[in-house]
């Protein structure tokens, strides 16, 4: 069939970086361990603690200091995390 014979998932690496080419479905725990790893390898540890359906971002001020977080929630309920330090919610004003 289609793709027979040809790599399901190609890495190049290029100077302190590379990119990670993924040619097949996957199913999702797969998806996380694969996220996982790669992050792991780039030195990258999670920001928060809670479900992984839930993308936490920091976000820098002006003068590179940490100044907060995004917080996207993917999943189709809502989800529980814990941020590392405390914040106002800038949506509903709440802390």
């Amino acid at each position: 069939g289609y793709g027979d014979g040809l790599p399901a998932i190609v890495r190049r690496r290029h100077g302190a970086g590379g990119v990670t080419t993924i040619g097949c479905p996957v199913d999702r725990p797969t998806w996380l361990r694969l996220v996982a790893a790669e992050a792991g390898a780039a030195g990258l540890a999670p920001t928060a603690d809670g479900d992984p359906e839930v993308v936490v971002a920091p976000r820098a001020g002006r003068d590179g200091a940490l100044a907060g977080w995004v917080v996207v929630n993917l999943a189709e309920r809502p989800r529980r995390i814990a941020l590392p330090a405390g914040g106002t919610d800038l949506l509903t004003g709440t802390a």
